[in-house]
């Protein structure tokens, strides 16, 4: 594996500022006197200060590379004074990523705000923990571009990449915990770069980028084939498990929806009693079970819809579905339609139904989904909700 780079910049023409101890600055560039200064102390978790630490900082935009440097418009490099303090200069508004380094195993790593007033931000202590390791494996495009060659994965505003080696395999070691965008540039110009966003890195462990796919540049991200997901703006209609039961009576479905007699896997319910047919469309709704041994629809009722990420791959999907309104029957309260993304949290759209006769289309928006992902629909309340179909349409692929 190849192991962490440091990339050595030569700033020509630096200014020399004083902090404390004495201790100096190289400043390159976007400096102003009446700027924002941000000031702090680098310490150890026993209290002890952090004398001669590697302080940096860098735009939030800048990545380093042996040859794919996107220089940055303004860059600081100091250290910390033998009482672990340090000091950086008036700075210009924009967002920026800090980095205090001791030069063995312990670092710490934080976004910066500058507002670019003339005034000085007091950070506080700063404590340095254990360094971590980004790790992965590149693998060959399956196109008809050409090999991908050495590939360089690039942490977003820090002084870290690495070079991946014949077998696709990479490593950075030394890097502060905390969250990362990644870039990812083969040297080949027959693919194009892919982003990774909101890697966790936690202290003294590893975070793992396995099976990283780049795309081709001829073709882009419609190179994908049908046997690797869904291409761009193509749609997986995830339709309610409306087999089973007899749907001329709409008898109640009593199974577990465990897949068997024609179910849809990934369409779930939980009290939810009466499937129905009208217009051309099939859905489910919480009431009018004409039979015994129906689900108690007076308590808490839900479906889930749990698109096959793994098959369709992960990405930015447009979501949308439909409710029926009939008359007055309907609920008159917002119903409750969930989104669960690929980071883990939720995003929670509030659906108040319109007195329209037959379907109404609900865009519920474009979301980050991954393989754990899904959208729940919760009526809060106790009047019939109709679930219907629900359609993920792929925007933006995502490795």
């Amino acid at each position: 594996m190849k192991l962490l780079h440091f990339f050595v910049f030569v700033l020509l023409g630096c200014v020399f500022l004083t902090c404390s101890d004495n201790v100096t600055s190289s400043v390159n560039g976007g400096s102003t006197a009446d700027g924002e200064a941000f000031s702090g102390r680098a310490v150890y978790d026993d209290g002890e200060v952090v004398a001669g630490a590697k302080v940096r900082l860098r735009p939030a935009y800048y990545v380093s590379g042996p040859v794919l440097e996107k220089k940055a418009s303004f860059e600081i490099d100091t250290v910390t004074g033998s009482d672990g303090t340090f000091k950086l200069p008036g700075i210009s508004p924009g967002e920026y990523m800090l980095e205090i380094h001791d030069g063995t195993d312990k670092a710490i790593a934080l976004k910066l705000s500058s507002s670019g007033k003339d005034q000085t931000s007091e950070l506080g202590d700063q404590l340095l923990t254990l360094t971590s390791t980004i790790a992965g494996n590149i693998q060959e495009a399956k196109t008809e571009a050409g090999k991908t060659g050495p590939v360089t994965v690039m942490l977003y505003g820090l002084d870290y990449f690495s070079i991946s080696d014949s077998a696709g395999n990479f490593e950075i070691q030394g890097v502060p915990e905390g969250v990362y965008n990644i870039k990812i540039q083969a040297a080949s110009v027959d693919f194009l770069p892919v982003d990774f966003d909101s890697v966790s890195v936690k202290a003294g462990s590893s975070a793992i980028l396995s099976d990283v796919n780049l795309v081709s540049a001829v073709c882009g991200e419609n190179c994908r084939q049908k046997d690797s997901g869904l291409m761009l703006e193509e749609s997986y209609l995830l339709y309610v498990d409306y087999y089973s039961g007899d749907m001329e009576t709409t008898s109640p479905k009593t199974d577990a929806n465990n897949g068997l007699a024609g179910d849809n896997p990934f369409f779930q319910r939980h009290n939810v009693t009466v499937a129905h047919w009208y217009a051309g469309r099939h859905y489910w709704r919480n009431t009018g079970c004409p039979g015994m041994g129906c689900p108690d629809d007076t308590l808490e009722n839900w479906v889930k819809y749990v698109p096959p990420v793994d098959s369709l791959g992960k990405g930015i999907y447009e979501i949308t579905t439909w409710y029926r309104w009939a008359e007055s029957e309907r609920a008159d309260y917002p119903v409750l339609h969930i989104v669960y993304r690929a980071d883990g949290s939720a995003d929670t759209i509030k659906v108040q139904y319109v007195e329209v006769e037959g379907y109404v289309q609900v865009n519920l928006g474009e979301h980050d989904l991954g393989e754990d992902s899904y959208v729940q629909v919760v009526n809060p309340g106790i009047k019939p909700v109709t679930y219907c179909d629900m359609v993920f349409t792929l925007k933006k692929w995502k490795p």
